[in-house]
């Protein structure tokens, strides 16, 4: 028997993959980052772990995670950023998504990730937040 396929219309596209959901329930916004991505750090990612606790060897780790485009580095729940004077790609929609619902110490310390558990606390313990942002003038605050 012969068919008419211009009669069909043309060929019906291929159905989307469903929307992968991580641990939590959130869905991926393209999987281009992965969580280990985001976990492999350089240095001490919180200088509360460094032994012995010295000027040199906190200026010595942040150099190194600075050298290796890790602007963020935990001291406990407080972040120090070292402007880069330069784009990084760790600003992006799915840096917001990987870091969202996570603990603070899960990933790679970014002003994300406080800027999420601070959130959380308002909304989950009813509490007030405050989050100091401090730095010399020109020192990138508000990127």
């Amino acid at each position: 028997m012969i068919t008419n396929n211009a009669a069909r219309g043309p060929p019906k596209p291929a159905p989307k993959p469903p929307r992968k959901e991580d641990a939590l329930g959130r869905h991926g916004g393209g999987g281009a980052l992965t969580t280990a991505q985001l976990q492999d750090s350089v240095g001490v990612s919180d200088m509360v772990l460094l032994d012995p606790v010295t000027e040199d060897n906190l200026m010595k780790n942040i150099k190194t995670r600075f050298d290796a485009d890790q602007i963020y580095t935990y001291i406990g729940s407080v972040v120090i950023a070292v402007n880069p004077y330069k784009a990084l790609p760790n600003y992006t929609s799915e840096h917001i998504f990987h870091y969202k619902g996570r603990n603070l110490y899960e990933l790679k310390p970014h002003v994300y990730a406080l800027a999420d558990a601070a959130y959380r606390n308002l909304k989950d313990r009813n509490k007030d937040q405050c989050v100091i942002i401090t730095g010399e003038s020109g020192a990138g605050k508000t990127e």
